[in-house]
């Protein structure tokens, strides 16, 4: 869990992942530069949770780029879970739902999955269902389930469909996609090489409960920003520079067509097939 003034919702975070059936080893928290009281509720937290709770400060205020201050913090809090074999991804606002942990670590420890990503039910600040859920805003690509592993690099390529928050991966997965590179999510960089490797399995039922509220940055409040546009002009318009949208088609040549078995997904990943893909509207 990555943490930035997130009192607000903290402890009803931390107190749904201590609900779960199945209880996680270990919750690592990266607190990145709180200055409400994140940090001494987390240590209030950790003195009764039932589990170890392991708080890393970092200060990432130098960091110009918003997404890459958040993908460095949670690449912290990959390689402090290191040792295990499952690491699950969480807001710092958002609810677990009880089987959570349990249906996902089962979907990694029984297919050859890198990447499962479940649904999420949205709820307001005060905890209300909207009425709406995360796939209502984030897709899944059509046809997926019959898509070939080519035809699925090309549907990941277009638009994102998975949200971090409600996904868990593997050991290999986390130690594949390190270092994240610039100007990405970690989410998103983490779809693309699960689905380079052919290995992501996407969940039909909700895990978590979703909150919509004021404060948010990034994640659902960007659903919309460029829908319809061109790639490239919707990569431009949530935020990137022109510079920075060619350094992205760079990063997926260059670092995931390597990653890629199977040649038509490679074939995929080729500086024309990018390019292609960044013409076409999202």
């Amino acid at each position: 869990m990555v943490t930035h003034d997130g009192e607000r919702f903290i402890r009803q975070q931390c107190e749904s992942i201590f609900r779960q059936s199945l209880l996680p080893a270990v919750l690592v928290v990266v607190d990145d530069a709180s200055t409400d009281g994140s940090r001494s509720m987390l240590g209030e937290i950790a003195r009764s949770a039932p589990i170890p709770l392991e708080i890393i400060p970092v200060d990432g205020s130098g960091v110009r780029n918003r997404k890459s201050r958040v993908a460095s913090n949670v690449v912290r809090g990959l390689a402090a879970a290191s040792e295990y074999d499952v690491v699950v991804l969480s807001d710092q606002d958002d609810e677990w739902l009880e089987e959570r942990l349990a249906s996902q670590r089962e979907v990694l420890r029984t297919s050859s999955a890198m990447l499962v990503a479940g649904d999420g039910i949205l709820i307001d600040e005060l905890g209300e269902p909207i009425g709406t859920r995360l796939r209502d805003s984030f897709p899944l690509p059509d046809g997926w389930t019959a898509l070939d592993a080519a035809g699925r690099m090309r549907a990941a390529l277009r638009r994102p469909f998975v949200t971090g928050a409600a996904s868990a991966l593997t050991a290999e997965l986390a130690q594949l996609m390190t270092p994240v590179p610039r100007g990405w999510l970690h989410d998103r960089w983490a779809t693309l090489g699960a689905v380079a490797r052919n290995r992501l399995v996407l969940q039909a039922e909700p895990v978590i409960r979703y909150r919509v509220h004021d404060q948010q940055i990034l994640g659902h409040r960007q659903a919309e920003i460029g829908t319809g546009k061109r790639r490239w002009r919707q990569v431009l318009d949530r935020g990137a520079s022109p510079i920075e949208a060619a350094a992205r088609m760079t990063d997926v040549v260059r670092r995931l067509r390597p990653i890629a078995f199977d040649p038509r997904v490679r074939a995929e990943l080729t500086w024309r097939a990018v390019v292609a893909s960044a013409m076409e509207r999202a």
